[in-house]
């Protein structure tokens, strides 16, 4: 399960409520991003998507 949260709103937040319910996460904090990160960063965004579909590391993106 991956968790993208912006690092100016709920960063690291939204994984730790997803560990709640899941033991695979990984954690993708956007930097200069609020809550919006698919409007706000959405290069950024895509990019940590696609490096979890694809199984590559999300580089724009911290993992946890």
């Amino acid at each position: 399960m991956l968790a993208i949260g912006g690092a100016l709103d709920s960063g690291a937040l939204v994984a730790r409520t997803m560990r709640l319910a899941a033991d695979d996460v990984t954690e993708a904090i956007i930097d200069d991003c609020g809550h919006y990160a698919a409007e706000e960063q959405p290069a950024r965004f895509t990019e940590a998507l696609e490096g979890f579909l694809g199984g590559g590391p999300a580089s724009a993106a911290s993992h946890g």
